[in-house]
């Protein structure tokens, strides 16, 4: 029996997010469930930018099946991705990845899903931005908008 793997994707990622940032460890473990079997040869890019929006990676708990889950999907990524470090996934290392694996991403995904891959980060990097400069008092983004696009 084949086992169909999760595509993970811009319609499903909040969900997921929620789920992985909730307060009841069940839903966490059911977010990671959702990550440690997705197709990590085309959900890798949503993967990586799950994990960097994950709020609090709890280093402790008691919650063995938690502990499991997050350890095996860990070491999933790692064995994807030798350069993958838990310690340090950013924004920047998320659109470095792309840019530096577009080769070996093509070999799963077409370049429209790559393009979608780019707009989405930068889309959710723009959000997190704002949210940051807000918090230094920057509220002229009350009245104006702060669109950051590729260059063309």
């Amino acid at each position: 029996m084949k086992v169909t793997k999760t595509l993970i994707n811009e319609l499903n990622f909040d969900n997921i997010l929620e789920l992985m940032n909730s307060k009841d460890e069940k839903s966490k473990v059911l977010g990671l469930t959702i990550l440690e079997n997705s197709d990590i040869n085309k959900s890798y890019i949503y993967m990586l930018l799950l994990y960097n929006n994950w709020i609090e990676i709890p280093k402790i708990t008691n919650n063995e099946d938690f502990l499991s889950t997050k350890l095996n999907f860990i070491n999933n990524m790692k064995s994807f991705d030798d350069k993958f470090d838990e310690n340090n996934v950013s924004y920047k290392f998320i659109y470095s990845y792309i840019k530096d694996n577009e080769k070996e991403l093509l070999k799963n995904l077409s370049i429209q899903e790559i393009k979608k891959f780019k707009k989405f980060i930068i889309k959710k990097f723009n959000d997190e931005l704002i949210i940051l400069l807000k918090n230094f008092n920057y509220n002229f983004f009350d009245d104006f908008d702060l669109i950051i696009t590729e260059k063309i």
